[in-house]
Parts: C-alpha cells; structure tokens; sequence
C-alpha cells in the first residue's frame, strides 16, 4: 500500500557551536545535514529539509522553520520524540505540523527576530561563554539605544554587510530594535533583538558591532548616517562574533 505523501514544517532549536552553520556542505558538520540524516533513518528515502534561511557557523537558533517532503504513514505528531531520540543533544525539534504544498519556507517569510546576547562585565561568565560576547569596556547603553533608531525602517545596508554578499539588492527594512538588560554581580547582560522582513549576510552582526563601538565611543550616530549615505562599510563597525547570535522566531 502506497504511503501518504506529507509535508512537514519543523520548529527546530540548536547550539550552532559545533556546527558549520545550516546548510549541508561537503566535510561539515550542518544543521540541514544532521536533520537529513535522521529523515532517512526514519523514513528510509533521501529527503532536502529546507530552511528559513542559512544560520552562519556558530550561530544559535530558538525557532528554527524546517519543511520536508516525505512519503509515510507516521503520524506527525510524533515526528518530534522521533527525531530529538536520534539527532545530537544540540538539536532538538520542538515542534512539528502539516502544511500546505504552497507553503515556502523563505519566501512566505514576513518577519525574521535575532537576538544578540552582550556580556558587559569586567570578568567572563563560564555560564554565557557560548552564547554571549564579552565586552569588558563599559559601554554606554543609553547612546547605543538612540543611535539603534537610525537603522529603523527601510534603507539600502550595503555598508552592513559582507563583502561576499551576492543578493540582488541591498535594501532592507528593520521593523524593532528592541534592547533588555539585566544587571548581574559583575555587571550587565545586555540582548538586543533585531526583526525585519530580511537580512544580508551578517547584516545583524554588523549592527550589532557598531552599536558596541558607539557604545565606547570609537564611532557615533553619525557614522550609520554616513554608512547609509555612502554605502562604505568602513563607516559601519566590525562584525560582532558568531556566537552571540540567536535565530529567535519565523513569522509567517
């Protein structure tokens, strides 16, 4: 008897610290790979499980969106307990469900939110190694807010991103900014989410690193007018590590 065909929408969460980012490569460890790999062992056919969008090496995911093909009388609900007994403990799927053969995972995307975790302190956190950058300067939050405005709304973030870059335009639009701090015994865990409709590559750690150098006072609200204008990356700040990054949710 012939089995159903179905197709599956994943919410998948990972620590990107071993991993060389989501997309399958040739001598890697990847996110797509691992998930594959565990799609044939339960399904017994070559499925592609695509993402969202291509997470970089190291970076971290909360809401992940994964969708597959596959042809099987296993009931979707159990797709999860399935899986997160056979992936590595630094993958988990925390959700699975139908949808519909219309569905894109990339190109049906309204909202993307990262979140970028800061430790500001003068000693490191063994806790937070992993998943926040430690700045032990003492960085002025207050400007780092204000000067976050300017990149609200639509703008051509050539001069945020990499040089490899090879979309076809470079115009975006960041919807929220949106800064949480908590105060610790040392000092302060700042996380800086990020949500808009689309990113470049390594768009948002390139905010994310010139917030940080506004923030002790190597660059100024100035300088993003002048990147804007200019579209000169020199005007934006350094790209601000992997591991600090988080894919936190996929709004559709």
């Amino acid at each position: 008897m012939k089995k159903p065909m179905k197709r599956i929408k994943l919410i998948v969460a990972y620590d990107g610290t071993n991993y060389a980012g989501w997309q399958k490569q040739q001598n890697a460890n990847t996110i797509q790979a691992e998930l594959e790999s565990v799609c044939y062992k339960y399904f017994k056919q070559k499925v592609r499980v695509d993402g969202s969008g291509r997470t970089d090496t190291g970076v971290h995911a909360d809401g992940q969106v994964a969708v597959f093909h596959v042809s099987t009388d296993i009931g979707i609900e159990k797709i999860p307990y399935l899986f997160n007994s056979s992936l590595p403990k630094d993958i988990v799927v925390k959700k699975a469900g139908p949808v519909s053969e219309r569905f894109h995972p990339t190109l049906d995307v309204k909202e993307k939110i990262y979140e970028y975790t800061i430790l500001n302190a003068k000693l490191r956190d063994v806790r937070l190694a992993r998943y926040a950058y430690f700045v032990y300067r003492d960085l002025q939050i207050e400007e780092m807010i204000e000067a976050s405005k300017h990149f609200l709304g639509e703008h051509d973030f050539k001069a945020f991103c990499s040089a490899d870059n090879q979309t076809k335009t470079t115009i975006r639009t960041i919807s929220n900014i949106e800064f949480k701090i908590k105060k610790t015994r040392e000092g302060k865990v700042i996380r800086i989410r990020v949500s808009g409709t689309g990113f470049l590559h390594n768009m948002v750690r390139i905010i994310i690193g010139t917030l940080i150098e506004i923030g002790y006072g190597k660059k100024t609200a100035e300088n993003i007018v002048e990147a804007f204008a200019t579209g000169r990356r020199g005007y934006a700040g350094f790209t601000a590590p992997a591991h600090g990054l988080c894919l936190k949710k996929v709004q559709y």
